[in-house]
């Protein structure tokens, strides 16, 4: 590209030729010119750099974004994932122990029931013997006025023990 200082040289003077304040006049309009042109030209390059560098960070901002968005698209699957995992996993052990729990229920009951069976056989039992020994108690005690009676009876004295 051509600079200022290139525009600014001497020419040649020759015979008949052009006026020299003249040329010289329009040399300097023309560089005066060019340099604004130039300076101008030179600060639109700066600024198209920087434009380009923001634009370049703008970009990379974008992509950290869109980085960041699919990131937490995939957190989100994965925590996901894992939370029906570990819900799965909760529920099948609650499930356990509910099994458990009712397991152990059902089999304490069943002890209960044993016991209670237990209880009325025993129960029953004792009942039916104190039932027999009252009867026999009120037998007894019919057979004793009977025994008082034999023993005073004439032919007590010879079936008595130690008699013979």
């Amino acid at each position: 590209m051509l600079r200022p200082m290139d525009i600014h040289t001497d020419f040649k003077r020759a015979f008949k030729g052009y006026d020299v304040e003249e040329v010289d006049e329009f040399v300097a309009k023309i560089v005066s010119h060019y340099e604004s042109l130039y300076q101008e030209n030179q600060r639109l390059r700066e600024e198209i750099a920087a434009l380009k560098a923001e634009v370049e960070k703008k970009q990379n901002r974008e992509q950290d974004v869109l980085d960041l968005i699919s990131l937490t698209k995939q957190s989100v699957a994965e925590i996901r994932d894992i939370a029906s995992t570990r819900s799965a996993a909760l529920l099948d052990e609650a499930e356990r122990k509910a099994a458990a729990i009712i397991s152990e229920a059902e089999s304490r009951l069943n002890a209960v029931k044993r016991t209670e069976r237990i209880f009325k056989e025993r129960m029953r039992a004792l009942m039916e013997a104190t039932w027999k020994m009252l009867q026999e108690s009120q037998l007894d005690e019919a057979d004793e006025d009977t025994k008082v009676f034999r023993a005073f009876s004439p032919g007590a004295v010879k079936d008595a023990p130690g008699q013979d």
